[in-house]
């Protein structure tokens, strides 16, 4: 991987981390306002409703944030688009499609299957 493509992988990830952090505290606001303790039964069944969609929402995006720092840690250690199992280089075309790629094509077959861990 040339030192372009790192420049902009990098850019993507930090870009995206952004807007994942921008997106937790959205998610956080809504919640704290979505509180009503004088609504009626009906309403707070709605409001229960939104909520959980909330937290299964910010959940995500926060598990979404751990692959990003892992990513950018690995981008500052010098082994970014290298596979964590297997040492192999990960395909540029796969990093730029998921630039939080921790495996390569092989081994994430692998780990989807649960041959690996």
């Amino acid at each position: 991987m040339n030192a372009k493509q790192l420049d902009r992988l990098q850019s993507i990830l930090t870009t995206r981390r952004q807007e994942l952090q921008a997106t937790l505290v959205r998610i956080q606001q809504e919640v704290r306002a979505s509180a009503d303790p004088h609504a009626d039964t009906a309403d707070q069944a709605v409001v229960s409703y939104d909520k959980n969609a909330l937290h299964a929402q910010g959940d995500q995006a926060r598990r979404q944030l751990q692959l990003l720092d892992d990513a950018l840690r690995r981008l500052e250690a010098g082994t970014y688009g290298e596979c964590v199992l297997c040492g192999k280089e990960i395909a540029v075309t796969r990093l730029e499609a998921i630039p939080w790629a921790r495996y390569c094509v092989d081994c994430q077959e692998m780990q989807e299957k649960g041959i690996i861990g």
